[in-house]
């Protein structure tokens, strides 16, 4: 197999992984890649600018990674105030469970 000149079938395979990751953001909280923080993204090296056909689909998976980074902003300042709340509970070391009324 000769390699591809364009570095077509290369961007396809990065393209493909970062939209799985995306996916899996999507999905929710998992055991998989993006569970784990990412050290960062680096572009890859030695397979030339993204082919023009190829364009379209990345500026899809740009606009759903903004996506889900804003959703994902969201659901962390949520958690942050639901830690605030439980935060702010009384703490009996030693005493027997307490639980909250959640239904008024």
């Amino acid at each position: 197999m000769s390699p591809d000149p364009t570095g077509s079938e290369a961007w396809l395979e990065v393209l493909t992984a970062m939209e799985d990751a995306v996916a899996e953001v999507e999905q929710g909280p998992g055991t998989g890649p993006a569970a784990t923080p990412a050290a960062g993204w680096t572009p890859p090296v030695g397979i030339g600018p993204i082919p023009a056909d190829l364009r379209e689909r990345a500026g899809a998976l740009v606009a759903a990674q903004e996506s889900a980074m804003v959703r994902l902003r969201a659901a962390q300042r949520t958690n942050r105030s639901h830690s605030a709340v439980l935060r702010a509970l009384p703490h009996r070391p030693g005493t027997a469970s307490i639980y909250l009324d959640v239904e008024g």
